[in-house]
């Protein structure tokens, strides 16, 4: 088996593993980061849902809406969700975004998301710029810049900017499915486009169809040592390893780990896919995500209970 050496693992090539790599790369210049991309193969309706035989699994639990708090403070394993980890409600306690339902699943119609405020948006940038590096008085893009999710079949994307008062429809074709290959999409402060692998620094390296297969663990069960890929790689992790692959490739990569015991099924689509990437400057030397099983907490939450 060929054998891969890194010290960050991102698993999935979308918004919020871009956002993580180039967080990362920025911040810790000398770490080898490995980023694997299994292939353009979204599917939004197939997605939303959910497969009805892992979710009545024992162990699963779906997680209340509303601000994650309290599902981040403690745990060992979490996911990095897909193309919205860096909406406004990941960020601050807004009571207009709040009170918009998000937490109905997938529907065509999101005229809803039409709710956020210019304000809001405002603050959700600041507080991105902050965690991404305190880049904000910088005229580097990436300084500008916070994720939304992925286009659909005319490769026009749902833009969230904070200068706009109304968002643009969602569309897609007659069966919800998000086109193959269609370009990750992030937009600036000033709603330029650009395409999310723009995030990444030069040394990262991209292994494309690349499929991870399970992740592999030392005896204890605690630390992960790497994941195994579908065509033969072992990457192996010194510091840790990010599942940002979206919610159904996600929950089956944990299940196919034996790591279904305790996952908490807590996305449909949004807001429980809503959760940043966490500040890289001050990591909490004791903590137990930082133990060389490095999964950053979001909506879904390994526990040792």
């Amino acid at each position: 088996m060929r054998v891969v050496e890194a010290d960050w693992i991102v698993v999935g090539s979308g918004p919020s593993g871009c956002a993580f790599a180039g967080s990362m790369g920025r911040l810790e210049k000398s770490h080898v980061i490995v980023m694997l991309e299994s292939g353009g193969d979204a599917n939004s309706k197939r997605v939303c849902d959910f497969p009805e035989n892992l979710t009545n699994r024992p162990g699963f639990q779906v997680l209340p809406s509303g601000p994650w708090k309290e599902c981040v403070v403690h745990g060992r394993l979490s996911y990095v969700g897909g193309g919205s980890a860096m909406n406004a409600g990941a960020f601050i306690e807004d009571s207009e975004y709040w009170t918009s339902d998000w937490n109905s699943g997938c529907e065509e119609d999101i005229d809803r998301q039409e709710d956020w405020s210019t304000e809001s948006m405002h603050l959700a940038t600041k507080r991105i710029v902050e965690i991404l590096g305190g880049l904000e008085c910088s005229n580097d893009w990436f300084s500008q810049s916070f994720v939304r999710a992925i286009a659909t079949q005319d490769k026009t994307a749902t833009i969230i900017s904070n200068k706009m008062d109304r968002l643009p429809p969602f569309s897609s074709n007659s069966d919800n499915t998000v086109i193959a290959g269609a370009p990750a999409t992030c937009f600036t402060r000033l709603g330029d486009r650009r395409q999310a692998t723009e995030l990444l620094v030069d040394s990262t390296r991209l292994l494309k169809n690349t499929r991870v297969r399970q992740i592999e663990f030392d005896q204890s069960g605690r630390v992960g040592l790497g994941v195994k890929t579908e065509n033969g790689i072992f990457v192996t992790a010194r510091r840790g390893i990010v599942i940002a692959a979206g919610p159904e490739a996600t929950a089956l990569l944990l299940f196919r780990s034996g790591l279904h015991k305790g996952i908490g099924l807590g996305f449909r689509d949004h807001p429980t896919v809503s959760w940043p990437v966490i500040s890289f400057q001050t990591p909490p030397v004791n903590s137990p995500s930082y133990s060389g099983f490095a999964f950053f907490f979001n909506t879904v939450v390994i526990s040792d209970t």
